[in-house]
């Protein structure tokens, strides 16, 4: 006997920067054979997330059949909006330790086995900004044209919330490649790569809600010597 629905538009947007300081020494543990590399980098990693979401929704609630008011029956509309941004700007010590494997030929040519593994401790302001508005209209009877009254009764209520805070983020990650070089003059590599970091985003509204960011996925890089 009711028609009733919601219609909810929302739109987000996310940018990620990661940017990474090293030096690292072959530490040569052979620990893979005595042809393979083990080298182990430490430095800085400088990270910057942010989020962006903006949503509207109207909610018909309660709305006599196909629109008739003739019977009298009451209408609820809730009309509700939210702007949320948040962020994570943070700095901090970065270790990794990366490897290669011959698998045909040498670590100079022919085809080998990379991977990696990297764990950094970051620390930063974490922020929240949420701003959140909700109506709702009651209509009862209708007009002689049969068109709802106006409103008999409206709620409306604003929120306005700003939270800031200092937050310490772990962040691992490893990667494994199948990679191929070329006498030294280049290297074409495929593989898949991991990478989280640990409650790094206040995703929350009415409070604060700690959220991981993680990426991960397959990769290809292609490097090319300069040298003489």
């Amino acid at each position: 006997t009711t028609y009733a629905f919601t219609d909810l538009h929302a739109v987000e947007e996310t940018k990620h920067a990661i940017l990474d300081f090293s030096a690292g020494k072959d530490v040569g543990l052979g620990l893979f054979g005595a042809h393979s590399s083990s080298t182990l980098n430490v430095g800085l990693r400088i990270v910057q997330f942010t989020n962006r979401a903006d949503a509207r929704m109207t909610a018909q609630m309660s709305v006599a059949h196909k629109y008739d008011f003739s019977s009298g029956a009451n209408a609820k509309i809730l009309d509700a909006s939210l702007h949320k941004k948040s962020s994570f700007t943070g700095i901090g010590p970065m270790l990794d330790w990366n490897g290669a494997v011959p698998i045909v030929g040498d670590l100079d040519n022919g085809l080998e086995f990379d991977w990696g593994a990297n764990a950094a401790l970051l620390v930063g302001r974490q922020k929240a900004s949420v701003d959140t508005q909700n109506k709702k209209s009651g209509y009862a009877g209708v007009t002689s044209a049969g068109y709802a009254l106006i409103p008999t009764s409206i709620t409306h209520a604003t929120n306005h919330t700003v939270r800031r805070r200092t937050a310490i983020v772990p962040n691992i990650g490893a990667f494994a490649a199948i990679s191929y070089r070329l006498e030294g003059r280049g290297k074409v590599s495929f593989g898949y790569r991991t990478d989280f970091f640990i409650h790094a985003m206040d995703g929350g509204i009415a409070s604060r809600r700690d959220e991981d960011i993680g990426f991960q996925g397959p990769f290809a890089t292609i490097s090319m010597g300069l040298g003489g």
